[in-house]
This record gives structure tokens, C-alpha cells and sequence, in this order.
């Protein structure tokens, strides 16, 4: 049988990548939901006697359980993708974790049932992530194997801006809904509708993988029969395991990255006074600007290579943090659109861009038997240090109160030059990526 050549693209991988952008895209716009509405869910689910603060924090902890378990999903669903088929595993992802999302929006309230409110929500929380974290790992790998081996770098920036515009659009969404509805009914009900709009893309992307066949790379491995019989046990014995224990690293600074972003944007523009439709709507914007900065840092890599581009974004962004987020801080509490505006690009930029390269470096590390664990758990693996921010954030809100005064834009920083420093070192550890054919992937540091 022949098979399709690295170099060309065709229609089933155009197919493919359209249909892994639009799962990872939901991906994001559940997260926004849960991230924008924090101060609604933390009244809905929580008692009224505890401090905003503190209910704050306690809601994000909820929200946290979708990625504690994405490790999970990666294992399971990641191991799955390597034996039974990327498109297989990933029609069976998109309908767990759509449906859960929806199904958030029925959750009883604190005023209902209490305590069992915010129990029932982590719960559904948990179980969507294990289906969020098997997307990523079988869908990542099933978009890049597809892909041109010159083009890999740009087609993972476009993976990655999806979820940008999934951020984007939940914002946007947030903000829609509580301009129509108001803020008294967007915490009576409206928050309810929010949550059930994620089902039209998921029925378009399990329609599109459902049409497509698996990728010729993991066909051409099956057939010879060189598929392993539990392909995630392998990223623990060396070689290998020095090769997931620096993508660990590396992906641990890049969630500090994000969830600087994703945890305290909103919290930074309304504790500066800014309405929370408004907050959501930058919050949303700087989503958008995610969507280039992966896109274009992406296709940069395919120039540079991947290595060089991780470590100039490492540096640029820990130089950057203090001041960008310093200005979005500034700008919400005066009211200055211009400083509104430039907080809003820079932040959105500096913690989202160098994830452009993530669906192709992460591909290129790991051999076709075990691509799709690799790539999951190898992705999954930066939540196991990273997912934990709000417990962190907690002791430095008290020290680093003296600067702040009351608000947390310094942490936001703290938590982006620290990222820096994490995926820059990984980064530095691991090997040049670019251009290595998906079919001969030499698992190795250096």
C-alpha cells in the first residue's frame, strides 16, 4: 500500500486539522466559562458568609479537578490512540467531554442542596477532564502526522490559536450573555444557557472525524505490525523516560504560563473596579491575541527551529511580565483604554505564544507506537506541579500584598517570569526538532 508523502498536503489532512482545531477550541471555551464566571459560580455553588476571596480561590480549586484528571485521560485515551487508532479514540473524546460541559449547566445550586452543590460540580469536573485530556493526546498527534514536515510548527499554532479562539469566544459569549441578561440574571440562570452553547462545534467535529480515515504514519505502523501491547508503560523505561522527564519540565513552565493568564485576569481587572462584563470582554481579547502569537510564533519555529524559539520566548517574556501586567492592572483602575489596550495584547502574547509549538515539538520527541502517549501524558504531565496555582497564590497574596494593595497582578507576574524560567531551561535540555520525519523520531536529550 502506498502512503502519503510528508512533504504534500492532502484533503483528509486539511480535514484533520480543522477537525482537531475545533475540539481543542472547545476545550478553551469550556475553561473560560468556568474561569470568567468564577465570581458567579463561587456565590452559586458556595455559602454567602465566606470572603469573596476566599470563595474565589475554593471555585478555581473546583474548576481544577477538570485538569487533575486530564493526566488521567492522557494515560487512558493517550494509550488507546497508540493501539486502537487516533481518529477512533478521539469520536469517543469529543462526545464525553461536550457532554459533560453541557451537563454542568443542570447542577443544583448552594441554595438547593448546600455543600453537595460545589461536590457535584468538582465531580463533573473530574470526569470531563479525563475526556479533555484523551482529545489532546490522540488529537494532537493525529493533526501533525498529517501535516508537512515544513509545516508542522504552523499547524500547531493553528491548534493552539484554536484554543485562543476558544478563549475568545467564551469571553465574548460571557460578556453577551450578561449585557442581555444582566448580572442579577446572569447569577439567577443565565450562567445555566452559557454552559449549553458548546454543543453545536462538538457535533461538527466528531461529523468531521467521523468522515476521516486514521493518519498513513500509524496505519503503515499497524500493518507491519509494529504496535506496542501497553505503549504508555513505555515512557517510563530509558531512553525514553529521559525524554518525558524534560517535556515534563518544559510543560510545566508553559501551564504556569497559561494559568497566569487563565486565573488571574479576571480577578486583576474587577478587583482594580472593573465590571465583570467588562473584564471578561478584555479577558476575552487578550484570547484573540493568543490566537496569532501561536500562529505566528508557530510558523517562526519552522524557520528557527523549535529550541531557539522557545528559549528567545522564554526570555523576552520574563522581561516583559512585571510591566505588561503592571499596565492592565493600572489601566483598569483609572480607567485608561490606552494602558487597557496594551496590558490586554502584551499579557495575552507573552503567556500564550511559545505554546504555538507545542502540538509539533511534542510529536517530534516521541516515536508513532507511542506518539499518542507521549504527546498526552508528555502535555499532561506540566498540570502534575502546574495545576496547583490558586494553593500557591495564596501564601504570596500575603506577601506580596505591601505591592499589590489588595489586588494580584503581581502574582500574575510572579507566576509568568517563573513559567519563563521553567520551559526556557526545558527547553535548553532537549534536542533541535524541527524537520525530523514522523517516521524514524530518534527518542533522545541531546
Amino acid at each position: 500500500m502506498g502512503y502519503v508523502h510528508e512533504e504534500r498536503w492532502t484533503r483528509e489532512g486539511v480535514g484533520a486539522v480543522i477537525a482537531q482545531a475545533l475540539g481543542f477550541m472547545l476545550d478553551a471555551y469550556d475553561l473560560m466559562f468556568v474561569t470568567s464566571l468564577t465570581p458567579i459560580l463561587a456565590k452559586v455553588l458556595l455559602p454567602s458568609k465566606l470572603p469573596a476571596w476566599l470563595a474565589y480561590y475554593i471555585t478555581l480549586f473546583g474548576y481544577a479537578f477538570t485538569l487533575i484528571a486530564r493526566p488521567v485521560g492522557s494515560a487512558l485515551f493517550g494509550n488507546l490512540g497508540d493501539r486502537l487508532g487516533r481518529r477512533d479514540t478521539l469520536m469517543i473524546t469529543i462526545l464525553g467531554f461536550s457532554g459533560m460541559s453541557a451537563l454542568t449547566a443542570a447542577i443544583p445550586t448552594y441554595a438547593q442542596v448546600g455543600i453537595l452543590a460545589y461536590i457535584i460540580f468538582s465531580i463533573m469536573r473530574f470526569i470531563e477532564g479525563i475526556f479533555i485530556g484523551g482529545e489532546y493526546a490522540a488529537g494532537h498527534a493525529y493533526a501533525i502526522e498529517y501535516s508537512p514536515s515544513g509545516w508542522r510548527g504552523f499547524v500547531g499554532g493553528l491548534l493552539q490559536g484554536a484554543f485562543g479562539v476558544g478563549v475568545g469566544l467564551g469571553g465574548t459569549v460571557v460578556a453577551l450573555f450578561t449585557g442581555i441578561l444582566g448580572e442579577e440574571a446572569m447569577y439567577a440562570y443565565g450562567w445555566r444557557y452559557v454552559f449549553l452553547t458548546g454543543l453545536l462545534p462538538a457535533v461538527v467535529a466528531f461529523t468531521l472525524r467521523y468522515l476521516l480515515p486514521d493518519t498513513p504514519v500509524f496505519r503503515e505502523v499497524k500493518e507491519k505490525g509494529q504496535l506496542e501491547r501497553v505503549p504508555f508503560f513505555s515512557l517510563f523505561k530509558p531512553p525514553v523516560l529521559w525524554v518525558f522527564l524534560q517535556v515534563m519540565l518544559l510543560m510545566t513552565g508553559l501551564f504556569f504560563s497559561s494559568w497566569s493568564l487563565f486565573d488571574f485576569a479576571v480577578g486583576v481587572l474587577t478587583r482594580a473596579g472593573l465590571p465583570l462584563g467588562q473584564a471578561a470582554f478584555y479577558y476575552g481579547i487578550a484570547g484573540y491575541m493568543a490566537i496569532v502569537a501561536d500562529t505566528a510564533w508557530g510558523r517562526v519555529s519552522d524557520i528557527i527551529g523549535r529550541r531557539r524559539a522557545f528559549i528567545i520566548g522564554a526570555l523576552t517574556s520574563a522581561i516583559v511580565a512585571i510591566p505588561a501586567w503592571y499596565s492592565w492592572y493600572l489601566g483598569a483602575t483609572f480607567r485608561n483604554y490606552l494602558l487597557l489596550i496594551i496590558g490586554t495584547v502584551v499579557v495575552g502574547w507573552i503567556t500564550q505564544w511559545v505554546w504555538g509549538m507545542v502540538p509539533a515539538y511534542l510529536s517530534e520527541r516521541f516515536a508513532t507506537q507511542r506518539r499518542a502517549s507521549g504527546v498526552g501524558f508528555g502535555y499532561s504531565s506540566g498540570l502534575f506541579i502546574g495545576d496547583w496555582i490558586p494553593l500557591y497564590a495564596r501564601p504570596l497574596y500575603a506577601l506580596f500584598y505591601p505591592i499589590e494593595d489588595g489586588n494580584i497582578w503581581f502574582t500574575a507576574s510572579f507566576f509568568t517570569i517563573l513559567a519563563a524560567v521553567l520551559y526556557g531551561i526545558g527547553a535548553f535540555l532537549g534536542p533541535e526538532t524541527r524537520g525530523v520525519s514522523m517516521r524514524n523520531v530518534r527518542e533522545r536529550l541531546r
